[in-house]
């Protein structure tokens, strides 16, 4: 078995930024779906998994976006349907949380 031996040569001092998690990040989009009024989101990773749920909502006029700050901004207010894109929601095994959303 491999090992790695660390021995401490003084104190530590820093900080350190822990970004958020993709699947709790997928679940308050999802939840901001809900809300009548625009939501902001920090902490929320840029990564793929993000920006298709932003994809796919974008087809029913859901608004997800990053502002300034870097913080995501979900707006449902211009949700114009509760038809998700077979194509893309098939391919992204996450997209069950905008169901009930969607069909609001």
């Amino acid at each position: 078995m491999r090992w790695l031996e660390v021995k401490q040569r003084g104190p530590l001092d820093g900080s350190v930024i822990i970004p958020g998690s993709k699947n709790s990040s997928l679940a308050l989009i999802a939840a901001a779906v809900l809300g009548d009024t625009p939501t902001i989101l920090e902490g929320i990773p840029d990564i793929n998994d993000i920006r298709a749920i932003g994809e796919i909502g974008s087809r029913i006029g859901l608004q997800v976006s990053k502002n300034d700050d870097g913080h995501f901004v979900v707006d449902s207010s211009r949700i114009h349907s509760s038809v998700l894109d077979q194509a893309l929601t098939s391919s992204f095994r996450a997209s069950y949380y905008l169901i009930g959303g969607a069909s609001q």
